[in-house]
């Protein structure tokens, strides 16, 4: 059996450029983090129209964060707008550690008795 390779028609082409194209970029990419940081700055300052009123770019995109039915959007707006929640935990420069026993499994009705007796120990206090 042979194998046919088949060939895809190339799909037509859009317009492509030509001299005076206002499409073209003639200023090219940023070439360092602080260009990126200014042009980013200078789009989210932009006043934008919706719906008849007029706010700026970044605006409207913390008001879509805030407004989202996606968490990380959500977390985002929060983190943003109240900083972020720390990831370790302080505890005063020392290490924590947590043990767990499960030698002695303790029933319902030891747990009864024990509060009975703690109760009995309050009821005595106040006498």
């Amino acid at each position: 059996m042979t194998d046919q390779i088949t060939k895809q028609p190339v799909p037509p082409q859009l317009v492509p450029f030509v001299p005076g194209d206002p499409r073209i970029n003639r200023k090219g990419r940023p070439k360092t983090i602080d260009a990126v940081r200014k042009l980013v700055q200078n789009i989210a300052y932009e006043e934008v129209v919706n719906k008849g009123e007029s706010f700026t770019t970044l605006e409207l995109i913390f008001r879509d964060w805030a407004s989202s039915k996606m968490f990380e959007k959500q977390l985002a707006f929060v983190q943003y707008g109240f900083g972020k929640v720390p990831d370790k935990l302080l505890a005063d420069n020392h290490d924590v550690s947590i043990i767990v026993n499960w030698d002695k499994v303790i029933t319902a009705t030891e747990v009864r008795r024990e509060m009975e007796e703690e109760q009995a120990d309050l009821d005595l206090m106040d006498e």
